[in-house]
């Protein structure tokens, strides 16, 4: 990242994993994530893969530091036996998200029972304009 400045470039993005699919491979959070952090670069930690065994309190050392980050996803219809396709996706500052994505213009239609009221509106998180509803599926395999 230093070289990247040198080079009068912005560092913006950097993801790390814990878990990936071909080799499990782990990267150290807390070493990436400060870092990162001195060039204000947005830290997501990729654990689409072994995300799920986090669950067991025995392998949550493996993402130390990850409180830190800005955004985490795993998918869970992998290890966690959810139908498929079901990814959690963490972010810690919803607003950035909503800014980057979100809408607001007439044509797309609002909810008049939310209207001033604090919301969620989940198609402002994504690019489809729309999100399928996989909450359930999820919440049933958690309470088995």
């Amino acid at each position: 990242m230093q070289a990247d400045v040198g080079a009068g470039l912005v560092p913006l993005f950097l993801c790390a994993t814990v878990g990936t699919t071909q080799t499990t491979a782990v990267d150290p959070i807390q070493e990436l994530y400060a870092i990162a952090a001195t060039h204000g670069v947005w830290v997501h930690v990729d654990a689409a893969y072994a995300g799920s065994a986090l669950v067991c309190p025995e392998f949550r050392h493996l993402i130390d530091g990850a409180d830190a980050v800005d955004s985490f996803s795993m998918n869970a219809h992998k290890w966690l036996l959810a139908n498929n396709d079901c990814c959690v996706l963490w972010v810690k500052k919803p607003s950035l998200l909503i800014a980057a994505l979100g809408t607001e213009q007439e044509y797309i239609l609002k909810d008049a029972a939310a209207e001033g009221h604090d919301v969620v509106d989940y198609k402002d998180w994504c690019v489809t304009l729309t999100r399928r509803f996989r909450a359930l599926k999820l919440w049933l395999v958690l309470r088995c």
